[in-house]
């Protein structure tokens, strides 16, 4: 088949089609997948260490859901930055909804740079990620400020140290907003030091249920909002990074967390 021929598909298992590798990182032609909503990609053995390049960004644009599994050589999914990316002035949105990555040992990175000249991703719904030991953070922080749409977040099992990553020279408080988020599984995280490395806050208006086991190195939360002291010496600001996960300002909230981890603990 003709790479003209996949034009009208809406789900692909890439490995049925390792012919398809010449064009995967060659130059596509214009709207070769079109039609392209649901990608799956399991134990495709002819990748190279990136799945998606800069030439597949009008692919990666219509795209709904990707589902990578088992694929050994990937090191990461999006590497998207090209020497012509700062030159881009209208920035395109990804339509991705749902990203599932499993099984992936040599994953570094899910976006190997922050993508934000290039595309967004305010779209994403539900993102699961289990089984990827080699992977540190989760997110650049523009990825993370984008994703106002989130609604699940499930990571285990990985390397992870920090769900998204500090930029250099971002010292300033961040403030993270995930107004749908309504589920959170963290699970088997031994190296898990923070949602953030550095001082933050994080807002989840609608969350009702958090799965949290195995991870160590992590504080869930503290029932009263932080303060930050002032230093009469030098006017800076003392702040300690080492936050717990959540601060939560009503006492009640943290009753239904409590509550919904000790269901898990029983099943």
């Amino acid at each position: 088949m003709g790479i003209v021929g996949f034009g009208s598909f809406k789900h692909l298992k890439l490995s049925e089609y390792p012919e398809l590798k010449e064009f995967w990182y060659g130059q596509l032609e214009h709207n070769a997948f079109k039609s392209l909503k649901h990608l799956v990609v399991h134990k495709c053995g002819f990748l190279s260490d990136v799945l998606f390049q800069p030439n597949l960004l009008e692919v990666l644009m219509n795209l709904e859901e990707l589902d990578v599994e088992d694929c050994y050589s990937l090191e990461a999914v999006f590497d998207l930055n090209d020497e012509f990316a700062k030159e881009i002035v209208v920035q395109n949105s990804s339509q991705l909804k749902k990203l599932k990555l499993s099984n992936l040992p040599n994953l570094k990175h899910v976006w190997k740079d922050d993508p934000h000249y290039t595309i967004r991703f305010e779209n994403l719904i539900d993102i699961s990620v289990e089984e990827c030991e080699s992977l540190t953070s989760l997110f650049p922080l523009s990825v993370a400020r984008d994703m106002m749409q989130l609604q699940s977040l499930q990571v285990s099992q990985c390397g992870i140290q920090e769900i998204v990553g500090k930029e250099e020279g971002t010292n300033e408080m961040v403030k993270f907003v995930f107004p749908h988020l309504t589920f959170i599984k963290l699970l088997n995280l031994q190296e898990l030091e923070a949602f953030y490395v550095g001082v933050h806050s994080l807002h989840c208006k609608s969350l009702k249920t958090i799965n949290f086991c195995g991870c160590p190195k992590i504080q869930l939360f503290k029932a009263e909002p932080l303060r930050y002291k002032e230093n009469s010496v030098n006017d800076e600001l003392n702040i300690s990074t080492s936050q717990p996960l959540f601060v939560l300002e009503e006492v009640r909230v943290a009753l239904n967390i409590i509550l919904a981890l000790n269901i898990y603990a029983q099943i």
